[in-house]
């Protein structure tokens, strides 16, 4: 899992935070909901590498 993180990590932190930024900037300063969208897209983040590493062992595993 963490290597397919890793590959894929300073991608991803330039969406995150430029999202998080956006909302925050579109939603008239609101912190509180703009940190929330970060936490939420980071554990999103986190589960989906999770499950791409899943993914990837059970290809392989069936030899395709």
């Amino acid at each position: 899992m963490w290597e397919h993180y890793r590959k894929r990590f300073w991608g991803m932190q330039a969406v995150i935070t430029s999202f998080a930024v956006g909302y925050y900037l579109i939603s008239h300063r609101l912190l509180f909901p703009a940190a929330l969208l970060f936490a939420t897209m980071q554990l999103g983040s986190l589960l989906g590498a999770a499950w791409a590493s899943r993914l990837k062992r059970k290809y392989q595993a069936r030899g395709w």
